[in-house]
């Protein structure tokens, strides 16, 4: 039986700025935001947040998104797009209808 390893990653998806906590919450398996308030805490009161921060960016690469994981936001950003078209079409005719039913 294959062992199946983890590796540490900088996260390409969950990310606020270099994707450092989002990569340890993904590789620790818990909550990114934990993770972010771990360093925030570290950083206020002792300065060591910040160093450990930098230090982790420089070490850890970045995680490539998988093409499977492209196609997928590309879908969801031509969803977002549609249904976006497709309100303002219903807005623009329910206000027509409206303004017909003034008349």
């Amino acid at each position: 039986m294959a062992k199946i390893t983890k590796k540490l990653y900088r996260s390409s998806t969950n990310r606020v700025f270099f994707g450092v906590c989002g990569g340890l919450a993904e590789y620790f398996d818990v909550d990114p935001t934990l993770v972010r308030v771990i360093f925030i805490i570290l950083s206020f009161f002792s300065g060591l947040g910040i160093a450990l921060y930098i230090a982790l960016l420089i070490l850890m690469p970045i995680n490539k998104p998988s093409e499977f994981e492209n196609k997928a936001k590309d879908f969801a950003f031509e969803i977002k797009e549609r249904s976006e078209e497709f309100f303002q079409k219903m807005q623009k005719e329910f206000k027509s209808k409206k303004r017909k039913k003034k008349k």
